[in-house]
C-alpha cells in the first residue's frame, strides 16, 4: 500500500484510496515480503493491457514504447515491481502506460536497478558472482510479446544489424534505443565505477523478487542508492 501511495502521486499507477492490513496470511508466493490479509481501494485505471495492444500505435508511440515509458516512469521513482508483464501495465487512448497490481512491489533503488537490468541478456564478458540474488534477471519481461522481451531475445541471438533488430526498430523504436545506446552506457559507467566484469554480470542478472539483504552482498555492497538512481537514469534516457 505504502508503494502504491508513492505511485500513484507520481503518476505512474493508480491512486491509493485506503488500505487496511491484517495478520500474516500464511499463503506463500514468489513475493519477497510476508503475506498478510488484507483490503485496498485505489483509483480506476483506464485502458488495455500492453499485451492486448500489441502492434498497435497511439500518438505515435508503438504499444511496446508505451509498456517501456511505463517501466522507466516507475524505476526511476525507485520502485520495484516484481511481476512487471505486459497484462500489468494498461495503455490508455493517449498511449500512456499507467503500471497495476503492486502486490509485490518495494520500494528500493537498487531492486529497481535489478528489475531494470534484467529485462536484458546478462553481457557476454564475465561470470555471475554466486549466492546473489536469484540470478535470473527480470524474467517476467522476458516471456511475453507485449513487453517486447520475445522480440528483444531475437536481437540479442541474432544481433542489431539482422532482421529481428530491424523489426525491434519498427516496433518499439525507443527499446531499441535502450537496447543499442543505454544499456552499454550503463554498463561502461559501471566500469567507471571500479566493477569488473564478473560484478557488473552480477548486477545485470541478480532478478526480481529477492530479499532486501541480496542488495548488501557482493558488488551491491559498493553500490548506492543514489548511484542506482543514476544508472537508471541514463537507461532510460529518450531517443
Amino acid at each position: 500500500a505504502e508503494v502504491l501511495k508513492r505511485a500513484g502521486e507520481l503518476g505512474v499507477g493508480p491512486r491509493l484510496i485506503a488500505a487496511e492490513m491484517g495478520g500474516l496470511s500464511g499463503r506463500t508466493s514468489g513475493s519477497p515480503l510476508a503475506l498478510h490479509d488484507g483490503r485496498i481501494a485505489m483509483t480506476r485505471v483506464y485502458g488495455d493491457s500492453a499485451e492486448k495492444m500489441l502492434g498497435t500505435t497511439t500518438n505515435g508511440r508503438t504499444s511496446v514504447d508505451s509498456f517501456w515509458d511505463a517501466r522507466g516512469r516507475m524505476h526511476r521513482a525507485g520502485i520495484a515491481h516484481g511481476d512487471l508483464h505486459s497484462d500489468n501495465v494498461l495503455i490508455d487512448r493517449n498511449g500512456r502506460g499507467t503500471v497495476v497490481d503492486f502486490g509485490m512491489a518495494e520500494h528500493s533503488p537498487k531492486a529497481a536497478l535489478s528489475e531494470a537490468l534484467g529485462a536484458f541478456r546478462a553481457p557476454s564478458a564475465g561470470t555471475p558472482i554466486k549466492g546473489v540474488g536469484k540470478g535470473k534477471g527480470d524474467w517476467q519481461v522476458r516471456q511475453w510479446a507485449g513487453t517486447g522481451g520475445l522480440r528483444l531475445s531475437d536481437v540479442e541471438a541474432q544481433g542489431l544489424n539482422s532482421k529481428a533488430g530491424q523489426k525491434l526498430q519498427k516496433e518499439s523504436p525507443y527499446l531499441y534505443h535502450i537496447y543499442s545506446h543505454n544499456l552499454p552506457a550503463v554498463r561502461a559507467e559501471l566500469k567507471k565505477m571500479g566493477f569488473n566484469n564478473d560484478e557488473i554480470a552480477t548486477i545485470s542478472v541478480t532478478g526480481i523478487r529477492n530479499k532486501s539483504d541480496a542488495y548488501t552482498k557482493g558488488p551491491w555492497s559498493r553500490l548506492s542508492d543514489a548511484d542506482a538512481t543514476k544508472l537508471i537514469n541514463i537507461l532510460y534516457q529518450e531517443p
